[in-house]
């Protein structure tokens, strides 16, 4: 609740926090600058709140199938940052592999999703910025499901 009253009370301050922000996203050069509250907090809610950390983390196999691709593929993201630097990495792999297998069963395919195995590789070299420019493209990949699904092309 603190968080939120600190949101609300700097969102709307033009004040720039000392923080570096890519410019890319309105089109500026590729230095950073610092950045607005507002800007910082957009940044800092796209973390995991709680990474995997063991099996212990895993949610019930009867829970999975309960869950949206979005929420599965939250879970597989914290499973790839926390198990980027997991000292039993089987768990992780397994775990994910057991998302990826909720996720197929889901969407009606033969194959994994694949992102796990790019996941499992994040894993493998212990890389959360790998993992974040998986889960960046899989975000950009659903937008463009989205886009289509709203205003098909016609051939």
């Amino acid at each position: 609740m603190v968080s939120l009253a600190y949101f609300i009370l700097f969102s709307f301050s033009t004040e720039l926090l000392p923080i570096a922000v890519p410019d890319l996203a309105w089109g500026g050069s590729r230095e950073s600058r610092a950045g607005t509250p507002l800007e910082v907090m957009v940044i800092l809610s796209s973390l995991p709140l709680h990474a995997w950390g063991s099996r212990r983390d895993n949610k019930a196999v009867a829970e999975l199938p309960l869950m949206n691709e979005n929420e599965l593929l939250h879970e597989a993201m914290s499973v790839c940052t926390g198990g980027a630097g997991a000292a039993n990495v089987n768990d992780a792999y397994g775990y994910l592999d057991t998302i990826g297998r909720v996720v197929r069963a889901q969407s009606k395919s033969s194959e994994l999703p694949w992102w796990v195995n790019d996941m499992r590789e994040a894993i493998r070299v212990s890389s959360i910025g790998l993992c974040n420019t998986i889960r960046s493209q899989v975000w950009e990949q659903q937008r463009q499901k989205a886009a289509y699904r709203r205003n098909p092309q016609k051939p």
